[in-house]
């Protein structure tokens, strides 16, 4: 069974791009906003999620805040992407994500740091 991936990315030639990236080797969920994506997490398990920072309803700080507050989702690895640079985040902010992109970002950058992330394979162990 593959490892269960969740996008948040408002922009659809980006999600779509990262979801061509990713499929063949995860099953991967794409959500187009914050909120979506949250109700998206809350209701299915997901072994990682990846976030636009800036994104409609909720952005991707406070989608990380919400998950962090839930039993379920407490633990899941989130990969924040942005364009503006990781040291424009506070110290608290980054605590929240277990890898940081500044768009834009090398196709294979992505890749690896999901695989890095979750063991280097798309198959559940």
């Amino acid at each position: 069974m593959k490892k269960k991936i969740l996008i948040a990315e408002d922009t659809r030639l980006i999600a779509t791009a990262i979801y061509d990236q990713l499929s063949s080797d995860f099953e991967v969920t794409l959500c187009f906003d914050g909120k979506q994506a949250a109700s998206r997490a809350l209701e299915e398990s997901f072994d990682l999620i990846v976030t636009d920072i800036v994104m409609p309803e909720m952005d991707g700080i406070e989608l990380a805040r919400v998950l962090r507050n839930q039993e379920a989702t407490k633990d899941i690895p989130i990969i924040a992407l942005s364009t503006k640079a990781e040291d424009m985040l506070n110290a608290e902010t980054r605590r929240q994500f277990a890898a940081y992109l500044v768009k834009p970002f090398g196709l294979d950058e992505l890749p690896r740091i999901v695989h890095d992330i979750l063991g280097g394979v798309g198959a559940a162990q």
